[in-house]
C-alpha cells in the first residue's frame, strides 16, 4: 500500500518521522565491493571508496509495467557522501534510490520493507548496485518478477559481472533473461518432490525470511562504508542467512544446495549466446554461490557420520580452499578443477573415516557415478542444454534419484541415517 503526504525531505525527518519511513545511505565512486577480486579491464575495487558530495538523491518505486514513481522529495549528499530520505510510503520493499552528480546517474535497490517510523539502510550506491537496479527495473517492466528476485540479482551481479556488463543494453537484457530462467528453475525445483518438495505456504514463509536477511545485509554494507574486506564478509553472512531462511522452514541443507545448483545452471544456460567475458563472470559467481551452499550441506552430512572433529575440520578447510580457488579463477578449466579437487578430498576423507569394507564400497560407488559413461556424465551432457525449466529440474531429479538408489542398494545393513548422509555427500560432490 502506498500512503502519500504533503512535503518531503530532511525537514520531515525531524520531529514527525513516526509518520514516515526513512532511507539512509551513501554514494561512492567505487565500481563495486563484495566478492570482487578484479574486473576485466585491469582495475581492482578500492579497499575503501571515496564518498561523493553534492549528489542529488531521490527514492523511487517501480510500478508494475516499469514506470518509476517518486516516493520522496530530493536531497543532496553531504561531505561524507551520506543522505537521508523521508519517504511518503509504507509497506513496500524494493524501492530504488537514484543518485545524480553531473552526467553520472547511479542507483541501488533497498530490499527491506519500508515501515512507518522505521529507518532502512541503502547499500552504498556504486556501479555494481546500478546494474542490479537496472535489472530489477527491467524485470518489473517485463512482468518477469517473482518474490525471490531481489536476492537472486544480488547473488548473481558481483562486481566482475557488473564490470562485464558495463551498462550495455544487450548485456543487461541477457542478465535479465538469465535471472528469469533461474527464477523459473527455482520454482520448479522447490516444487519437485525429488528436489525441494516445498509446499506453497512454506515458500511464502521462506520469502519473508529472505526479506529480513536482505535488511540485515543492506544495513551491514552501509555500516561497512564500502570497505571491501568487510563487505565480502557481509555477503558471505548474507548467503548463510538466506540459506537459513530455508532451513528454519524445514528444507534440508542438501535440498537447499541442490536448488541453488539447478538455479545456477539455468542462469548460465540462458547466457549461451552472450559474450564470453560476461558468461565467465556469471559462471564464476554462480559457482561460488552454489559451492557455499554445497559445502555447508556436506559439512552437515559429515558431522552426522563422524562426530569426531578431525574429519569435519579437514572438510571445512577443503571448502574454504574451494571458495578461494573459485574466487581467484580466470578460466572455466580452473573452476572445473577446483570442484574436482574438492570432490576428491571429500571422497578420500569419507572413505578413510568409514574405513574397512564400507570405505571401499563408497569409493567404488563414487567411481561408478563419476565414470565416463556414468550418471554424472549423463547429467552434465544434458544439463548444459537450453532445456525448459521443468525439464532441467527433472533431469537433476533423475540424477538425485539414481545416486540415492545405488547407494541404498550397495550399502545394505547400515543405519538409515548413515546411508542418507553418504548418499547426500556423493550426490552433492558429483552434481557440479
Amino acid at each position: 500500500m502506498l500512503v502519500f503526504a504533503s512535503g518531503c525531505g530532511d525537514e520531515k525527518a525531524a520531529g514527525v518521522s513516526s509518520q514516515y519511513s526513512v532511507i539512509t545511505g551513501l554514494v561512492t565512486d567505487n565500481p563495486g565491493t563484495y566478492i570482487s577480486k578484479r574486473d576485466y579491464h585491469g582495475a581492482r575495487p578500492k579497499e575503501v571508496a571515496s564518498p561523493i558530495q553534492g549528489a542529488t538523491v531521490v527514492a523511487m518505486w517501480v510500478q508494475p509495467g516499469g514506470t518509476p514513481e517518486a516516493i520522496s522529495d530530493t536531497t543532496e549528499t553531504n561531505a561524507n557522501g551520506k543522505f537521508s530520505l523521508t519517504c511518503d510510503v509504507t509497506d513496500i520493499n524494493n524501492a530504488i534510490v537514484v543518485a545524480t552528480k553531473g552526467s553520472t546517474v547511479t542507483e541501488a535497490i533497498v530490499g527491506a520493507t519500508l515501515t512507518l517510523g522505521g529507518t532502512e539502510y541503502c547499500q552504498p550506491i556504486d556501479e555494481q548496485t546500478t546494474i542490479q537496479a537496472e535489472l530489477y527495473t527491467g524485470l518489473v517492466g517485463s512482468s518477469n518478477l517473482e518474490s525471490g528476485t531481489y536476492p537472486d540479482i544480488v547473488f548473481l551481479v558481483s562486481e566482475p559481472v557488473a564490470a562485464a556488463a558495463e551498462s550495455d543494453t544487450a548485456d543487461i537484457e541477457q542478465l535479465a533473461s538469465a535471472i528469469t530462467a533461474g527464477e523459473n528453475a527455482w520454482i520448479n525445483a522447490m516444487e519437485n518432490s525429488s528436489v525441494g518438495n516445498v509446499a506453497a505456504g512454506t515458500t511464502d514463509q521462506i520469502n519473508l525470511s529472505r526479506i529480513k536477511a536482505e535488511q540485515s545485509f543492506e544495513s551491514s554494507l552501509y555500516s561497512d562504508g564500502e570497505n571491501t574486506a568487510l563487505a565480502k564478509t557481509a555477503f558471505i553472512n548474507y548467503l548463510r542467512a538466506d540459506q537459513n531462511s530455508y532451513l528454519i522452514s524445514g528444507v534440508s541443507p542438501e535440498a537447499v544446495a541442490e536448488i541453488a545448483t539447478v538455479q545456477a545452471r539455468a542462469e548460465l544456460n540462458a547466457l549461451s549466446n552472450s559474450n564470453s567475458i560476461l558468461r565467465f563472470a556469471v559462471k564464476r559467481q554462480t559457482s561460488l554461490v552454489s559451492a557455499i551452499m554445497m559445502t555447508s550441506a556436506i559439512d552437515t552430512s559429515l558431522e552426522l557420520l563422524f562426530p569426531p572433529q578431525t574429519t569435519l575440520d579437514s572438510a571445512t578447510i577443503a571448502g574454504h580452499n574451494l571458495a578461494a580457488n573459485l574466487e581467484n579463477s580466470t578460466t572455466t578449466a580452473e573452476i572445473d578443477s577446483a570442484f574436482e579437487s574438492y570432490h576428491g578430498t571429500i571422497l578420500r576423507l569419507t572413505a578413510k573415516a568409514l574405513g574397512g569394507l564400507v570405505g571401499l564400497q563408497v569409493a567404488a560407488i563414487d567411481a561408478d557415478i563419476s565414470a565416463a559413461n556414468g550418471p554424472r556424465a549423463a547429467l552434465l551432457s544434458v544439463s548444459t542444454l537450453q532445456l525448459p525449466p521443468g525439464d532441467l529440474v527433472r533431469t537433476y531429479a533423475a540424477f538425485f534419484q539414481e545416486v540415492n538408489s545405488e547407494v541404498k542398494s550397495e550399502l545394505t545393513g547400515l543405519p538409515t541415517f548413515e546411508v542418507s548422509s553418504i548418499a547426500s555427500i556423493l550426490t552433492l560432490t558429483n552434481m557440479e
